[in-house]
């Protein structure tokens, strides 16, 4: 396993690959900077993306997780570029109709936040909903994508 952390605009974020594929990705900085050829294009691409240039990451993620988690994700995956789906919609495209509460577990557990796109999923009020890191981070990643959600509301 190796790590790498970098100061981006989104702020300080280390990733984590093993083998050749991306492990994690989270929104603080490690001690450690053990970085090597896959790191460096996650961040190349991190950038591009942040800089609007890159819609679509190429390199290889394999989050750990349960068999649910991991169609979950991979459902995520296939969310378009600067497109939200609801809970309920991603639950249904998954295939665990029904699911919603779970659903959104399984995405605040998402370890690849940003190149497994939890951000874009947002509440079926058209609000933007919760984010593991923060609802501030999730606006600025969906206007990234030129997405605009409705302000926070309870319901």
């Amino acid at each position: 396993m190796h790590s790498q952390s970098k100061l981006t605009l989104l702020g300080n974020i280390t990733i984590t690959e093993s083998e050749g594929t991306i492990k994690s990705l989270q929104f603080r900085r490690h001690n450690s900077q053990t970085g090597n050829d896959t790191l460096e294009e996650a961040f190349c691409q991190l950038e591009e993306y942040i800089e609007r240039k890159r819609k679509k990451f190429t390199v290889s993620c394999d989050p750990d997780g349960t068999i649910f988690q991991k169609s979950v994700w991979k459902t995520l995956e296939e969310i378009p570029y600067g497109k939200t789906i609801t809970y309920r919609k991603l639950a249904e495209l998954s295939g665990h109709t029904g699911s919603c509460r779970a659903i959104g577990n399984t995405n605040r557990k998402n370890p690849i936040p940003i190149f497994i796109p939890c951000h874009r999923v947002v509440m079926s009020n058209g609000s933007i909903g919760g984010y593991a890191h923060g609802t501030n981070i999730k606006r600025k990643l969906l206007s990234i994508e030129g997405v605009l959600v409705q302000n926070q509301t309870k319901t």
